[in-house]
């Protein structure tokens, strides 16, 4: 079965691939301009799903399920991509922003580039940015990894992400010793819990209950979790950012609430964008760099 999956703009598969960590994240593979994941289905299966580029506003979604994915789960696959490679996102009014601050951005932009990977569900999104709080890198891929293989959902190719329901009966003990979570794992449990309270609601998705406060999400979180819910307004802080501030920007970080301000202020003609301006300037002269 191969499932095709129209943009309403110009898309760029390994632009989108390649804009956040996440694609060095079980369950994700980046191989070749190929995206895959192991996917949730229904009846207690997943399975690998891989994403090709077909055309300049196509893609082609394979599903390697046996038996085939019934309606819901294709319904399902579908919306699953949609959000991975968050194909709806509407940025019309940042690229004509970036025609009068940064040329270049626009162009980015017009080429299919400006969009985050994120998770096949919010909580995977979730789960990800608790796993990178106060964490080296090599750390958040260890967890992440661990989490997937030893409670996500089994498939011939692999396990996927685990939902709220395959983590109920993981005790913080269990998610210290299985995972390597170490003090996330009260926070882990937490979530799961609220997860499984508010995941049938309508406004899941909106993470409207985030406002309410989560522990373990501080301000970086929070401010994570926002861009991954396409709203760009703050520049979560984190080790990647102080550096690239002070080494790119000559932005002194010293002073980390004063760094933070000047970098707000030197972003501050994006308004509602700045770390998509953010993000896109520094991709790009990263790009620059390796060119020299």
């Amino acid at each position: 079965m191969i499932l095709r999956l129209q943009t309403s703009t110009r898309f760029d598969l390994a632009k989108t691939a390649r804009s956040h960590g996440w694609v060095y994240l079980a369950p994700f593979r980046w191989e070749r301009g190929t995206l895959s994941w192991i996917q949730r289905g229904h009846l207690r299966r997943s399975y690998r799903v891989s994403v090709e580029q077909i055309a300049s506003t196509a893609l082609r979604v394979l599903p390697r399920a046996n038996p085939s994915l019934t309606a819901d789960e294709r319904r399902a696959l579908l919306a699953a991509v949609s959000r991975v490679l968050n194909v709806d996102l509407d940025l019309s009014e940042f690229r004509a922003l970036a025609r009068r601050l940064d040329p270049r951005v626009a162009r980015f932009v017009s080429a299919g580039g400006g969009r985050l990977l994120r998770g096949a569900s919010l909580f995977e999104d979730l789960v990800k940015t608790l796993c990178t709080t106060n964490a080296a890198w090599s750390h958040t891929e260890n967890q992440i990894t661990r989490l997937v293989s030893t409670y996500g959902q089994p498939g011939p190719d692999g396990r996927a992400f685990p939902s709220p329901h395959d983590l109920r009966d993981a005790s913080e003990q269990d998610l210290r010793t299985q995972a390597r979570m170490g003090y996330r794992a009260v926070f882990l449990a937490a979530l799961v819990r609220k997860s499984l309270d508010w995941i049938d609601r309508p406004d899941w998705n909106d993470a409207r209950w985030l406002a309410e406060g989560l522990p373990g999400f501080g301000p970086y979180a929070r401010a994570h979790m926002d861009v991954l819910l396409n709203r760009f307004s703050e520049v979560p802080w984190d080790s990647e950012v102080r550096a690239y501030a002070q080494e790119q920007l000559g932005i002194p970080v010293a002073n980390e609430v004063r760094a933070k301000m000047l970098l707000a202020k030197r972003l501050a003609p994006w308004g509602d964008w700045k770390f998509l301006a953010f993000k896109c300037q520094r991709k790009l002269r990263t790009a620059g760099e390796r060119m020299k």
